[in-house]
C-alpha cells in the first residue's frame, strides 16, 4: 500500500514528463506547420505577380524594377512581403482591334503591344482589324494556337484587352474564358480615348462641345505643343 503522501508524491512526480511529452507534441506540430509554409511559400503558382514600371516619356519607354521582394502594407498597416518577378520575365498577351494592330503607323510592330516587353518573343499580339470582342470570344482557343503544331498553348501574366467601351457584345464571355485559362494573369481593360469622346464643360458644368471642336475653334492641332498647354485650363468630362 502507498500512503496518500506518497500518492501524492508520484503524482508530482509524473507531472512534468506528461507535460514534457505535451509540449514536444506541440513542438512538432509547429515545426511542422511552419515547413509547410514554406514549401507552400516557394510555390511560383502561390505568389502574386506584381507588375511595376515607371514612365520616362512618352514613347513607350519604361524603366523596370528588378528588385525580388517589395515591402507592402496590409489593411491593418502590419508590414508583409509580396513576391515580385522582373519584367523582363513577363509574358504579354494583347487583344484588341485596330490601334492594337498598329493601324495607321509606318510600321505596325512600333504599336504599343510590341513595347510591353524588350523581348519580342515575350509579347504576343493578337488583334484584329474594325472587330469587337466577339470574334475572339468565340474562337479564343484557335487564335491562341495559331500555327502551332503541338498542342500547346503559352502561359501569360499580362493580358490587355483593348476594344471601344461600347463594344460589350463578347466582352465579359471573352474575359471570363481568359480568367479560367490563366487564372493568376493581369488583365487590364484598356480604355483609349478620341478627342470626340472627351466633353468640354463650361463653368456651370454644362456641356458646351467635343474637345475636337474646341480644338478647331481655337485653331489647335491636337498634336501640338500649345494644345497641351491649354488643354490644362479646359474642365473636360467622360460623355
Amino acid at each position: 500500500m502507498i500512503s496518500k503522501d506518497k500518492r501524492t508524491m508520484v503524482q508530482i512526480s509524473q507531472r512534468p514528463k506528461r507535460l514534457f511529452y505535451k509540449e514536444k507534441s506541440w513542438l512538432i506540430v509547429t515545426c511542422a506547420f511552419i515547413l509547410l509554409m514554406g514549401l507552400f511559400s516557394n510555390n511560383p503558382s502561390t505568389t502574386t505577380t506584381t507588375v511595376m514600371k515607371t514612365a520616362t516619356n512618352n514613347k513607350g519607354d519604361y524603366t523596370p524594377h528588378t528588385n525580388t521582394q517589395e515591402a507592402l502594407l496590409t489593411t491593418d498597416g502590419t508590414p508583409i512581403l509580396q513576391q515580385t518577378r522582373p519584367l523582363t520575365d513577363l509574358k504579354f498577351l494583347t487583344l484588341g482591334s485596330s490601334v492594337s494592330w498598329g493601324a495607321g503607323l509606318p510600321n505596325r510592330y512600333k504599336a504599343y503591344p510590341y513595347l510591353l516587353s524588350s523581348n519580342p518573343s515575350d509579347s504576343t499580339n493578337l488583334a484584329v482589324r474594325a472587330a469587337g470582342p466577339k470574334y475572339p470570344s468565340v474562337c479564343l482557343q484557335s487564335m491562341l494556337l495559331g500555327d502551332k503544331k503541338e498542342e500547346k498553348e503559352q502561359e501569360y501574366d499580362v493580358i490587355v484587352l483593348e476594344y471601344y467601351f461600347k463594344s460589350k457584345d463578347g466582352l465579359y464571355d471573352l474575359t471570363s474564358r481568359l480568367r479560367i485559362r490563366y487564372p493568376d494573369a493581369i488583365i487590364i481593360l484598356l480604355r483609349l480615348w478620341m478627342p470626340v469622346h472627351l466633353l468640354v464643360m463650361d463653368e456651370h458644368n454644362k456641356e458646351v462641345g467635343v474637345l475636337k471642336d474646341w480644338a478647331l475653334q481655337h485653331s489647335l492641332d491636337i498634336h501640338s505643343h500649345d494644345f497641351a498647354t491649354e488643354i490644362r485650363h479646359v474642365q473636360l468630362a467622360w460623355p
